[in-house]
């Protein structure tokens, strides 16, 4: 069984479509229903949520060894709509943003073979230092920036998240909403995303095939599995196999390995 290692948001949606989301609930819950052994890596916080947060790891089967608790700093509370935006937005102050770095996650990322971020998970510089962190002791590992429209829940003031998470990853996983929120839209090409990033970018949308882009914007083709209703889910059906995903990785890596030079 192949090894993933999510690091990135956690929050509950409020004003909204109840329940957990962000990438170390989408992601996590979604490899592991797909054969992963999947390690999360995040900040909750001492509340109810936090505690929901974890039982829905544990009955998805996923490792949340890792989460930390803060004691200050309550889980995120997503809503639908920040004044004068049409914007999801996520308080300030939430215990992801927090994320503080230990031994535990660089054997996590050393054993991972898959390690998924997502956008709003490096919002706050503290996150996002830990995350580079956590990424830079993964060098075998094939590592994948979430920027769909979930994976991009609030839009940063500033370039340094997009950056960041862009100089780190190999592979791109991206809607139009997404690229939207992420400043990236482009009469709806990924265009503008390929002057920032050389690798390879799958592009999700509703009911359609998903699309492979190689470093030069060219379509290489599409999976042969439709797209599901979460991004998560489609991401984890093109990695889905059964040896829990390492040949599908290993043919991704072979195809594009020039678009990850």
């Amino acid at each position: 069984m192949s090894s993933a290692c999510v690091i990135g948001s956690c929050y509950d949606r409020v004003g909204g479509p109840s329940g957990l989301a962000g990438a170390a609930i989408d992601h996590a819950t979604s490899l592991a229903e797909a054969g992963w052994r999947v390690d999360v890596v995040t900040r909750v916080g001492l509340d109810a949520s936090g505690d929901a947060a974890r039982a829905y790891w544990r009955k998805a089967g996923v490792d949340d060894s890792r989460v930390q608790t803060d004691p200050d700093l309550g889980t995120g509370r997503w809503w639908p709509r920040r004044r004068g935006t049409d914007l999801p937005w996520i308080e300030s102050g939430a215990a992801f943003d927090n994320l503080q770095w230990d031994g535990d996650l660089a054997s996590a990322a050393a054993s991972a073979a898959l390690l998924v971020s997502d956008l709003t998970g490096r919002r706050n510089a503290q996150a996002r230092s830990t995350i580079d962190r956590v990424l830079v002791e993964a060098p075998a590992a094939l590592r994948v920036l979430d920027l769909t429209g979930a994976g991009v829940a609030e839009v940063a003031t500033d370039s340094a998240p997009l950056r960041s998470g862009l100089d780190h990853a190999e592979l791109v996983v991206v809607d139009a909403p997404g690229l939207h929120r992420a400043g990236l839209a482009e009469d709806g090409s990924t265009a503008s995303l390929r002057r920032r990033f050389r690798g390879t970018v799958l592009v999700w949308s509703p009911g359609e095939p998903i699309r492979i882009e190689t470093s030069d914007g060219e379509a290489a083709g599409t999976t042969p599995l439709p797209a599901e209703r979460h991004p998560a889910s489609a991401f984890a059906a093109i990695l889905r196999s059964e040896g829990g995903g390492s040949d599908v990785i290993a043919e991704i890596e072979r195809r594009f390995d020039e678009a990850r030079r």
